[in-house]
């Protein structure tokens, strides 16, 4: 699923961690406005604090789903590629996919 450039897949529910970042962002936002005792016209706590949720949100299973099938895509490639005599696709397959997980943490 492809996102237009500028939006985000975010829960329904916020989590624990976009709360706390929206919290933190308008309590920041309010100190410096208190300390130096003027509210601008810009002063918007409630755009600081969706930024921050935003920020803090989880990457969408949608997104994991799309990078998981571009490494099958690499894998099932790889296989279909014509191989030498006595080559092991089965070991170069398996060595591509470790490659990939230990690239994106996930070994």
């Amino acid at each position: 699923m492809n996102v237009p450039h500028g939006w985000k897949l975010v829960p329904v529910e916020p989590t624990p961690a976009m709360t706390a970042a929206y919290a933190v962002a308008a309590e920041e936002l309010t100190k410096r406005h208190l300390l130096s005792g003027s509210y601008p016209a810009t002063w918007q706590p409630t755009e600081a604090g969706y930024a921050a949720m935003l920020a803090a949100a989880p990457t969408s299973p949608v997104q994991q789903d799309d990078e998981a099938l571009e490494v099958l895509r690499r894998i099932i490639s790889t296989w279909e590629s014509p191989w030498p005599p006595g080559a092991d696709p089965m070991a170069h397959v398996l060595a591509e996919a470790r490659s990939l997980l230990t690239k994106r943490g996930a070994a």
